[in-house]
């Protein structure tokens, strides 16, 4: 059953995006790692949030959130080597910072690490511990974006269908 959904999301994932040859290198690379990397992390994520163009590199991505000057705290940039591993809250606040997701309350007033787990399993795009430090492999990273996409695009959705009612 767990493959099953797996294959369902890297679905709707593939469909939701066409990604060049490159990026499915990277995607096959980051399904395999034990722990996520921050590079191929922020290259999926920067990448399915239509930041990066499609021949861009893991490398670009790094260099995009360095330009950019994205912080999780005031004196610590996101990224410090591509090969570094990824904790869940680091990845959740890049998929929240990437889509300008506001959240809750409590995310808004601090944003970061912690509140972004939080927000994305109250949000269902994955469930147990929403431990902002614990490490994540590459497909539960590959997942929790994929669940977010999904969320995102079926609350696109229901808000068309509000706006053609009126």
């Amino acid at each position: 059953m767990k493959k099953i959904n797996f294959l369902v999301g890297i679905c709707i994932f593939s469909a939701a995006f066409s990604l060049a040859a490159q990026s499915n290198t990277i995607i096959d690379t980051f399904l395999n790692e034990k722990v996520a990397t921050y590079g191929n992390a922020a290259y999926l994520v920067l990448n399915a949030s239509s930041r990066l163009k499609d021949e861009a590199t893991v490398n670009d991505a790094v260099e995009y959130i360095k330009k950019n000057d994205w912080r999780w705290r005031k004196k610590k940039p996101i990224i410090h080597k591509k090969s570094e591993t990824i904790t869940l809250g680091q990845f959740c606040f890049l998929i929240t910072k990437s889509w300008n997701y506001k959240g809750g309350l409590m995310h808004r007033i601090f944003p970061g690490v912690r509140y972004s787990a939080r927000e994305l399993h109250y949000l269902g795009c994955f469930k147990g511990s929403f431990a902002a430090d614990r490490k994540i492999s590459g497909e539960d990273a590959l997942k929790i974006l994929g669940n977010f996409i999904e969320i995102m695009e079926e609350k696109q959705k229901k808000e068309n269908n509000g706006e053609n009612e009126s």
